[in-house]
Order: C-alpha cells, then structure tokens, then sequence
C-alpha cells in the first residue's frame, strides 16, 4: 500500500483549526485542548486524507486559487470536491488505525458541530448534518471483516485529475 509521508505541526494559540498543505499537517492547540483522542483522530483523518489525495497539487493543476474568491464559482466546487473526498477517505483511515469509522460521523453529530458556523460557515464545507450522514454512508461501504489495512477504490483517486 502506497505511504504519505506528512509532518505535523501544533500551532500555538486558542484557535480550532486544521489544515493540510500536502506535505504538512498543522492544528491548533486550542483544538488539541478541546478533543478526545477519538475525536482528534477524525479531524487528523481527515487533514491526512488531503495530503494521500494529493488535493494541493491536483487543486493547482485544475487552476484552483485559494484566497478571499476561493468559495466562488468552478472554484468552490473544485474546493468542496476535495472536501468530500477527504471525507470519505478518513473513515477507512480510521478503520485502519483500529477507530471505529462511524466515530466520524458521531463527531460530526457531536463536537464537530461547534466547528460547523451554520449560514456564516465556508461553502465548500457540507453542513454539519449532510457531512455526518455521508462518513455514515461511507463507513457503512467497509467490508464486515475486511483485512486492514483495507484499500479502498477511493484512494486512486489521487491520481485522477480534479475536473468537477
């Protein structure tokens, strides 16, 4: 099975935020402070999921741009695709780290809410609901029994351009 290699930093301060950039991996102290271990392992699933996905360079080669336009147009929904995608990838991240997948959409249903800013939130995120009921949905794809780590057909995705 394929490896990403990702480096991790913790960024000071109160913030509740997570990016990756497709090499690296950073988070907030302030989130680190505020989750359970489960709950950090579906947010740092869902950051590592970016970085296999290879979203940074496949975003670029589709002419993405991030910055004050990013949510507009082609754009926004070159951004929400990938947001999906990592989505998706984490809950078989997860079950391959021995987490329950289905602790994804709980987290969603859960402490993820307070992350979830409603009309205010960026529109290339789904809703709180709508993204719990999806990682449900896909949780639910995994084999009964499968051997892990389980490949899913999801990670060839990272060879395939972003066209959407």
């Amino acid at each position: 099975m394929p490896a990403c290699r990702s480096a991790f930093e913790v960024l000071l301060g109160a913030g509740n935020d997570s990016a990756a950039d497709g090499a690296i991996i950073q988070i907030d102290a302030g989130l680190l402070d505020s989750l359970s271990d489960d709950e950090l392992a579906v947010v740092l699933a869902h950051e590592l999921s970016h970085n296999i996905l290879r979203h940074r360079a496949r975003l670029e080669a589709a002419g993405a741009h991030w910055g004050i336009l990013a949510e507009i147009g082609k754009n926004g929904r070159l951004m929400g695709q990938a947001e999906i995608e990592a989505d998706r990838l984490s809950v078989y991240l997860l079950a391959n780290a021995h987490y329950d997948p289905f602790s994804a959409g709980r987290f969603w249903r859960g402490a993820g809410r307070k992350l979830d800013f409603g009309i205010l939130r960026s529109r290339i995120y789904l809703s709180w609901k709508d993204r719990a009921a999806l990682l449900d949905r896909e949780a639910a794809t995994i084999p009964t029994g499968a051997e892990l780590p389980y490949r899913p057909p999801l990670i060839d995705l990272a060879t395939t351009p972003m066209t959407r």
